[in-house]
This record gives C-alpha cells, sequence and structure tokens, in this order.
C-alpha cells in the first residue's frame, strides 16, 4: 500500500536476487536457522541493488538491513568472509566478467572500475591481481589472436 509500481519490482528483484545466492547455500547443510538465513539473504539482496554505489559501505548495508555491522558480519563468517570483504568481491566478480564480456571492449578498465564501485583505480588493479592472479588488462580477451606460442595463462576464467 502506497508504494510505487517501480518500488514493488525492485523489491521482486532483490527477492530475485537473493533467491538465486540461495541456491548454493542450499547445496550446503543448513547451519542457520531460517530467521537468520532470510536476513542474510536480505543483506546480500541490498548489496546487490547497491553494488555499484561507490558509496556503498558496511554501516549503510547494515542499517538497511535493520541489523548491525556485528552482526551482519557474524551472518557472513558462515560463509569465510565480512560484509566488506563481500562488497569488494562482488565488485570484482562483476569487473572480471564485464572485462572479459566482448560487449565491453570498447570501456576502458578505469571506466569498468568505476561503474562497479571502486574509486581508485590502482586499488582496484591490486584487489583485482590479488583475487585473480593476473592483472585488469591481462584478464581482457585480445583482440587480436595470438600466436599459439604467445598464449597467455587463462587464469582469469
Amino acid at each position: 500500500i502506497g508504494h510505487s509500481i517501480g518500488e514493488k519490482v525492485a523489491h521482486q528483484l532483490i527477492e530475485l536476487i537473493a533467491l538465486a545466492f540461495s541456491a548454493e547455500a542450499a547445496l550446503r547443510p543448513a547451519s542457520l536457522s531460517p530467521s537468520r538465513m532470510a536476513t542474510l539473504l536480505r543483506l546480500k539482496g541490498i548489496i546487490e541493488h547497491n553494488l555499484r554505489d561507490p558509496d556503498l559501505r558496511p554501516a549503510a548495508v547494515a542499517a538497511s538491513a535493520g541489523i548491525s555491522v556485528r552482526y551482519a558480519n557474524a551472518l557472513l563468517a558462515g560463509e569465510g568472509t565480512s560484509l566488506e570483504r563481500y562488497i569488494v568481491e562482488r565488485r570484482l566478480e562483476l569487473c572480471r566478467k564485464m572485462l572479459k564480456a566482448p560487449s565491453q571492449a570498447t570501456r576502458t578498465i578505469g571506466e569498468i572500475a568505476y561503474a562497479n564501485g571502486f574509486s581508485n583505480l590502482s586499488h582496484f588493479s591490486r584487489r583485482f591481481k590479488a583475487r585473480f592472479g593476473v592483472s585488469p588488462s591481462e584478464c581482457r580477451p585480445r583482440l587480436v589472436p595470438e600466436l599459439p606460442t604467445q598464449g597467455r595463462p587463462e587464469r582469469c576464467m
């Protein structure tokens, strides 16, 4: 009641994204109560919805989910991560996908990084290389096919 169609659609999209993340969780033994799992899914949905916002901070995410940063970190600890690391990881994954996409070949690495919430290109490059073992430019497909003897290791899958 009182919500615009856009708000309802946005809410449904967040729910669908959270459901997609829960598919992976369903493969593991349930260790969270239904209430904690719902909170975790809501938290991840909020992150996905706001991931490209460079001002996205753990405190704002937790507040949007109606929980403390400490509780959010406790929920994510079961997945071996924290709120801050989860946000960065999701951003890095989006950047990796875009760097590999032929449809994004005309965009610079900086444009892709900034479009996905990074505000410092050096920081992005360091985090990307630490995560994937190659620099962002090494992750991009070559426009000209390489000779077989010049192939690069495909570590940015």
